[in-house]
């Protein structure tokens, strides 16, 4: 039949015949035979395959999630000449209608440059348009005139400066072959010009040709890579333009944001109820290739952005020129006309406000009752989706009609935005509510892999429980076995420093956001740490005459710069925890509301209470009323009620009057000092009640222990530290006319530190 024609062709409906098992869902493997032989026919009649979006599989028999198989039969297959005729084919899979097949839509857009020879095939119907209605339906208008005059506001000199030089100094050189370190190091020279050349930009709206020209560089993801997917692309823009990028996208959100959430709801996922709860994480396929630049636009103008900020951003977009770099030269530019380029300031932004649709959408599904999220305790409304840039978590009951609608929901996003989800992927983990049948027809129907913990998200482990040698022993191994190859290279003692403050202890770090690490384990890697330092070998151990508490003082108190990681750790939990009552975020507003006003509360019956956090606690307390109540301050986030006035402490400023008055005031509340006085005073001289007594064991000493742990590590870490030194330091550096610790206090509060602080 290929044979018959003499001109452009292609064959479009039910072939009977799929290329491979991942075509199929829900039954046995195809015969490898029938699939051979759908290959030889397509490769001898030179027909090319058209990349179909929408539904994943065409065909579908049974209705049952049990029985359910499905396929994909209907195709489209275009000879060769079909490419020189039209500039773009494609096709999208439809719904099911009327038919258990789904119905093909296909758009064939004429070349202009290239003439087709005979008839022009206008029989064939074009693929309708993107239906775009539906995000002015799910986003609704937020910003204000007053924020659009903010936004579309001329950057100054000083936004200029300050933008360059918070950026990276010794990034690589760009298509202009100046780094960052040029110009902060010429800002005097070359300062005037760049500002003028981002204030052009802000003015007129255009860019200058070449100034959006990028190299995209591909980086190995892992030894001897060798396919394109085994690379991960890179994109170098000119510098200047990088500036107009940075001022434009002005982020503060972190990955500890979202990763204490699911560690939470990780937990939860395992709490029975009807149904059973279920995790998935979605894996989009080329997330940032792929977004549509229409579907962007149209999301900005559900928003309300005025007409000047999208035409910054349309013009930056199809500006956009790339180049890739074959063996350090670049052979030409071409353009672009979807997705975002890695590496942009602007990509995550532009990632973040596509996705708000999607996020906006599940949230509306909840809201009407189409979708349930997993169970929570009663009072707490639980998450059903934790979104940063293209990593995607999903929580939610584990029944047919929701995960079904949760596909739904995704199919929806994708054939809108362009972001197509990698189903083969993408997993699944069932909790243990959810029977070992029902597991097997459930994943059928998603099409996902079954997913165990421990898993990685945003590159935190998420499991279920306290942290345990068996899930922390091989991130140390992977970290630890960067020594390896550092093993025998002549460097001085300043270079092994220097790799591991900013190797070792840098990847320590990310995994320390969340969770409290096992001592031993600490201790395991402090000692490698140590003997690669002083010997070039984790394993061997030498006679040193300096502490390594020296060694990890800063520079200018005569150490290395090195960081403890017990205390790394201890700081990053602190933090974290901070952001629990100060943070606006969703993750930290509803982990207050649940760790805080739900569970982790003592009430005293002088008025006062005590909130304590179960994410970084170690040791539970017992109520004046008997029972358990919540776990120990460590480290310590204190929150006071006295009357009408709640007051949240810092772990940095809790222990002198004159700064408890200055917290209140950044609250706008007003208490004198002399009232704060009044109260610790009473604590320690008045009355020693049984609730005075848990009173000062989990306030007084718990909150001078953590001024000690947090601000003046480098004197606590001494193994043989001189008390009272240390605290007339600290009160020194407080002290003023309303200070409370005078004398006998300090001996308290040692004594009270170092002698029940291990015992509560």
């Amino acid at each position: 039949m290929a044979g018959s024609f003499s001109s452009s062709w292609l064959v479009v409906g039910d072939l009977n015949a799929v290329l491979g098992a991942h075509e199929c869902l829900g039954c046995r493997s195809p015969a490898r035979g029938s699939c051979e032989d759908f290959k030889s026919m397509i490769e001898d009649c030179n027909l090319i395959g058209v990349r179909s979006q929408g539904a994943c599989f065409t065909w579908v028999m049974g209705r049952s999630s049990r029985n359910r198989v499905e396929r994909r039969l209907d195709m489209t297959l275009v000879s060769e000449g079909c490419t020189t005729c039209w500039r773009d084919i494609s096709c999208v899979a439809l719904p099911y209608r009327f038919s258990n097949h789904c119905p093909l839509w296909i758009r064939l857009a004429e070349s202009q440059s290239i003439p087709c020879h005979g008839r022009p095939p206008h029989v064939v119907i074009d693929l309708i348009d993107q239906d775009l209605s539906i995000v002015d339906d799910i986003v609704p208008s937020l910003v204000s005139h007053e924020e659009n005059s903010l936004l579309v506001a001329i950057p100054s000199a000083d936004v200029i400066h300050d933008a360059v030089f918070a950026m990276d100094a010794l990034s690589a050189p760009r298509p202009d072959g100046f780094s960052c370190r040029f110009f902060q190091r010429c800002w005097e020279i070359v300062g005037r010009d760049v500002i003028l050349a981002v204030q052009d930009f802000f003015h007129s709206g255009v860019v200058t040709p070449g100034l959006n020209s990028n190299f995209i560089v591909l980086l190995p993801k892992m030894r001897d890579s060798i396919t394109i997917d085994q690379f991960r692309p890179i994109v170098l823009g000119n510098f200047r333009f990088k500036v107009s990028s940075k001022i434009l996208a002005d982020r503060d959100r972190h990955v500890e944001d979202c990763t204490a959430l699911a560690s939470d709801c990780v937990n939860v996922v395992y709490k029975k109820c009807y149904g059973g709860n279920v995790a998935m994480t979605i894996d989009i396929r080329k997330a940032f290739d792929t977004l549509d630049w229409k579907f962007l636009c149209q999301v900005l103008m559900a928003f309300g952005f005025s007409q000047t900020f999208m035409d910054w951003i349309v013009s930056i977009m199809g500006s956009s020129k790339l180049s890739i770099l074959i063996n350090g030269s670049p052979p030409g530019y071409f353009g672009c006309s979807r997705g975002v380029r890695p590496g942009d300031p602007l990509s995550p932004l532009f990632f973040g406000i596509a996705e708000d649709f999607l996020s906006r959408l599940l949230s509306r599904m909840v809201a009407s009752d189409q979708l349930f999220p997993i169970s929570y305790p009663i009072g707490f409304s639980a998450p059903t989706h934790l979104l940063y840039a293209d990593d995607v978590l999903i929580f939610c009951r584990g029944t047919v009609k929701n995960l079904r609608r949760v596909v739904h929901a995704f199919r929806v996003y994708g054939s809108i935005s362009g972001q197509l989800v990698n189903w083969s992927k993408s997993s699944i983990i069932f909790g243990s509510s959810v029977s070992p049948a029902r597991i097997s027809s459930l994943q059928s129907l998603v099409g996902m892999q079954i997913g165990q913990l421990p898993f990685s998200y945003l590159g935190v482990p998420l499991f279920r429980g306290k942290p345990r040698k068996s899930i922390l022993m091989p991130i140390a191994d992977k970290i630890l076995s960067k020594f390896s190859k550092w093993k025998g290279k002549s460097l001085s003692l300043a270079d092994w420093a220097t790799l591991i403050r900013s190797v070792i202890t840098g990847s320590f770090v990310h995994y320390f956001i969340v969770h409290k690490r096992l001592i031993f384990l600490i201790q395991m890697v402090t000692k490698k740490i140590r003997n690669f330092l002083w010997t070039g070998s984790c394993e061997e151990t030498k006679l040193v005459r300096v502490a390594w508490n020296r060694c990890c003082r800063p520079y200018a108190f005569g150490g290395l710069g090195l960081k403890d990681l017990a205390l790394l750790n201890d700081y990053l939990l602190q933090k974290l925890t901070w952001k629990f009552i100060t943070s606006i975020y969703f993750a930290f507003t509803f982990l207050h509301e649940r760790m805080v006003d739900g569970f982790w509360m003592i009430a005293f019956e002088l008025g006062f209470k005590i909130s304590t956090f179960g994410l970084v606690g170690l040791r539970f307390l017992r109520s004046p009323g008997g029972g358990t109540s919540g776990l120990a301050i460590s480290p310590p986030l204190v929150q006071f009620r006295l009357g009408d006035i709640c007051l949240v402490g810092s772990p940095l400023k809790i222990v002198c009057a004159a700064l408890w008055e200055a917290i209140f005031s950044a609250f706008q509340r007003r208490v004198s000092a002399d009232t704060w006085g009044s109260f610790f005073r009473q604590a320690m001289y008045v009355s020693f009640s049984d609730q005075i007594r848990v009173l000062w064991r989990t306030v007084i000493h718990a909150v001078v222990w953590s001024v000690w742990y947090s601000r003046y590590q480098w004197i606590f870490e001494e193994k043989s530290i001189d008390f009272r030194a240390a605290l007339s330091l600290v009160w020194r550096s407080v002290y003023d006319a309303n200070h409370l610790g005078i004398g006998c206090m300090r001996k308290m509060v040692v004594y009270h530190c170092f002698y029940f602080g291990e015992r509560v």
